[in-house]
């Protein structure tokens, strides 16, 4: 396989999903809070709350606004930029993260195959693109997702190709990337202590320079956070409990919170089995783990022999394998509860695999890497990959993530919530499943979950309307429609009457 046609083929799987509709599921979490402030970028202007995003659907004034700061706007700033051009769909909404995906899978390929050659390099990209983990959440719309995994891979190259030739042009690229990667989401951050441990590791030992760098990239870190502060000062992220509290607190939970988002404790066990095994072990699959620590075993070997010529040419793999490792470790409940949260993981794991495949190759006797037996061998082994990766992609998607209620899409549902309801109004409906997607086709003020007389009773009046995860909007109009999925009229008669009997 060559590298192009690597490229084309990673292009080819992006494009065939592209256009997917969101579901019930967790790659379409994605659909709020981030896909609502990049529509409401382009609806209210990036300037309108301090390049605050705004979660609310419909045209809201300004103060029912309910903003969402707990990340920096580069990301949906990017995708409202594509929208505002070509409209809010599905595939603008993935475009910018298809796009850095498939540059990711090109720059690992070339940070790994200018050190280890060509074969690597490929197997490499392979392995990131085409994982389970990557077929699923590689288009998908989040702060930690492909443009923050591209910086970091951009940044990893920059620091590695500046300690190995001094150019400054590294130190420019290494700025620019880590600066975009920071404006895309904080994770980035866990590359700053590794690049630190290594300048003070190794002769020349850069002490105060690697001081300089922790300190500016304290100043980013906190002027990030201080505008994330300043932007929601009045607005907060109004939760059900109708507090505002700062982003720190989300920081916090993420990182520290011994509790799930449903508030059950997170044990030892139910973390094993959720990160290890669900995320890593199905979504990275157990070859490309087992692949992985067997590349760890032989760098250990390596250090303890002292081969550190040797060593400094691993140091690109390591360094991501080291970032992805942090991110799992640190981000506890995060990774916890986010799958996706495993993407910065991904690109070590895939060139540590990558590494390991090679050195057993160098290892096999001459008639097995023979050029027949071995493309053949090669060729089989990558269609067995893809097609399980496929299945388990397609498993997880559906089987084990989609929670829509048959006899409907929440697409079909908001696309007549939208078609019926001025962008001002407010609906009352009585899907149960208050999923992100609803107000992405719906994009009008909601009231979700009306599923009794006495629901519709006290939902008549002005007042709060819901938003997902919990957010609420502080205040509306009272709600002007009422939209009933068919398959409800039979489950929920007594509503499906009084409503034909009221309107």
């Amino acid at each position: 396989m060559s590298p192009l046609v690597l490229i084309a083929a990673t292009i080819l799987v992006r494009l065939a999903v592209i256009g997917h509709p969101f579901a019930a599921n967790n790659e379409s979490t994605a659909c709020a809070p981030l896909l609502s402030v990049a529509r409401n970028y382009v609806r209210y202007g990036p300037g309108a709350v301090r390049l605050g995003g705004i979660m609310n659907s419909g045209r809201v004034l300004p103060e029912n606004w309910s903003i969402y700061a707990n990340h920096p706007p580069l990301v949906p700033l990017s995708i409202a930029a594509v929208q505002g051009v070509a409209g809010v769909s599905e595939w603008t909404a993935r475009a910018v993260p298809v796009f850095f995906s498939v540059a990711s899978t090109a720059l690992l390929y070339l940070i790994v195959g200018r050190r280890f050659g060509a074969r690597a390099g490929i197997v490499a990209g392979f392995l990131y693109a085409f994982c389970p983990l990557t077929l699923v959440f590689g288009g998908m719309p989040d702060y930690v997702g492909a443009p923050l995994v591209f910086f970091g891979l951009a940044a990893t190259e920059s620091y590695v190709r500046w300690t190995e030739t001094g150019e400054r042009r590294w130190v420019v690229g290494l700025v620019v990337s880590f600066l975009l990667g920071a404006l895309s989401d904080w994770p980035v951050f866990f590359l700053l202590p590794l690049f630190a441990v290594h300048q003070v590791s190794r002769p020349p030992r850069r002490l105060l320079g690697a001081l300089c760098a922790v300190a500016a990239a304290t100043l980013l870190l906190g002027g990030l956070g201080w505008w994330a502060e300043w932007v929601s000062r009045g607005h907060g992220d109004w939760t059900s409990a109708g507090g505002d509290f700062s982003f720190l607190d989300q920081f916090a939970r993420r990182t520290l919170g011994g509790l799930d988002d449903g508030g059950n404790r997170i044990t030892l066990g139910r973390w094993v089995g959720r990160v290890v095994v669900e995320h890593e072990g199905v979504l990275h699959t157990w070859p490309v783990l087992v692949l992985a620590a067997v590349y760890i075993v032989q760098t250990g070997r390596r250090g303890a022999r002292r081969e550190w010529a040797v060593l400094r040419t691993h140091l690109a793999p390591l360094l991501l394998l080291s970032w992805g490792t942090l991110h799992l470790m640190v981000g506890i409940q995060g990774n916890f509860q986010h799958a996706w949260w495993s993407v910065l993981l991904t690109p070590g794991l895939a060139a540590a695999a990558a590494l390991a495949i090679e050195s057993l190759v160098a290892a096999a006797p001459e008639n097995i890497r023979g050029r027949g037996l071995g493309v053949a061998l090669a060729a089989g082994t990558a269609a067995v990959f893809v097609a399980s990766s496929g299945f388990a992609a397609y498993r997880y998607s559906t089987e084990f993530g989609n929670r829509e209620e048959t006899g409907y899409t929440l697409k079909a549902l908001g696309a007549a919530i939208q078609s019926i309801a001025a962008d001002d109004e407010g609906v009352l409906t009585s899907e149960m499943n208050p999923e992100p997607a609803l107000w992405f086709y719906a994009d009008r003020q909601l009231r979700p979950t009306i599923r009794s007389v006495e629901d519709l009773n006290q939902s008549l009046t002005r007042g709060p309307y819901d938003l997902p995860y919990g957010y609420t909007q502080r205040d509306g109009p009272a709600p002007r429609w009422f939209v009933m999925p068919a398959p409800h009229r039979m489950k929920l008669a007594p509503l499906a009457a009084a409503l034909d009997a009221r309107f």
